[in-house]
């Protein structure tokens, strides 16, 4: 037979086995034993009422990583946004190696030396490309 210790609020706290009904079991202070019936720790019994307990809360999901790469067409839209595009254009043209890198790149990735030059010449943080990336992918 089983029984439930229920607080003074009604919510079980404990759940026991007893061989025969419970004579000399006595529940702590300010407790009460309720036998039989089909109940689950942490429920509530309140006037003959049964609630179960309420299932956890689920853990949110962690945000996606920032992307680590993104089109030429996006970044550009990205700079664009921000009102760099002009800075950044100009920066890649001054420059015949970093200008064919530019005419050649298909997907410009964030280690990649010609996007790192023009984090630098924006003056970007971590965080300020992480929302860059995010948003070049997204205008695309």
């Amino acid at each position: 037979m089983i029984g439930y210790i229920l607080d003074a609020q009604g919510s079980i706290v404990s759940a026991l086995v007893f061989d025969d009904e419970p004579a000399e079991f006595t529940p702590p202070d300010g407790h009460t034993l309720v036998m039989g019936g089909d109940y689950a720790i942490g429920g509530t019994l309140v006037g003959g009422v049964y609630s179960p307990p309420t299932p956890p809360a689920a853990d949110p999901l962690p945000p996606p990583p920032p992307p680590d790469s993104c089109t030429k067409l996006g970044l550009k839209r990205a700079f664009d946004e921000l009102g760099n595009w002009a800075t950044v254009k100009a920066e890649i043209a001054a420059d015949a190696a970093v200008q064919e890198e530019w005419d050649l790149a298909t997907e410009i990735r964030r280690a990649d030396p010609l996007v790192q030059h023009m984090i630098a010449v924006v003056d970007l943080s971590d965080e300020q490309v992480d929302q860059l990336l995010i948003r070049a992918n997204a205008l695309v």
